[in-house]
This record gives structure tokens, C-alpha cells and sequence, in this order.
């Protein structure tokens, strides 16, 4: 093999393992959040006063990165634009 076949074959080598490397890391950062995977009352449902709100995520919640908005639209002298924020518990 001469020297510039040996080079081509070096750089294939390098531009591979990078290409691997990036994907492999670039795969980690996606699933680095955890997922909201179950809440009670579901999600837009329509319900009367509940008692409780429950969130359930597939991992612990940050409380310093983490925060949960609750909307109350139409209720009788409510605005609907108001929100309420909860800090993590």
C-alpha cells in the first residue's frame, strides 16, 4: 500500500470512529429529562373540583429545575388568562 492509499484509509478510519462517537454520545442527551408518564385527572380532562392532582415522572424531579403550571379557566369570576405557580416539592 503506498502513502497515500495508507492516508485515505487512516482518514475513512478517523472520520468513522467520530461519526460513531458523536452518534453514540448525541444519543444520551435526548433521554437526559425526565418524562411526565402518568397524571391524574388526565391531561385536558374536564372534571369537577378534584381533591387531588397527581403527576407522575419517570425519574426524581429537581425541585431547583423543575416547576408545574396549573390553569383554572372558566370559573365563574376567574379570569382565564391567571395561572397559579407551584415551586417543587
Amino acid at each position: 500500500m503506498n502513502p497515500i492509499e495508507m492516508e485515505i484509509t487512516l482518514m475513512r478510519r478517523l472520520f468513522i470512529t467520530t461519526a460513531a462517537a458523536a452518534l453514540f454520545f448525541a444519543g444520551g442527551v435526548a433521554n437526559a429529562h425526565p418524562k411526565l408518564v402518568s397524571s391524574s385527572p388526565a391531561a385536558n380532562a374536564a372534571v369537577a373540583t378534584p381533591e387531588k392532582i397527581s403527576l407522575q415522572f419517570s425519574e426524581k424531579l429537581v425541585p431547583a429545575f423543575s416547576k408545574a403550571d396549573l390553569t383554572m379557566a372558566a370559573m365563574p369570576g376567574m379570569d382565564a388568562s391567571l395561572q397559579r405557580r407551584g415551586e417543587g416539592a
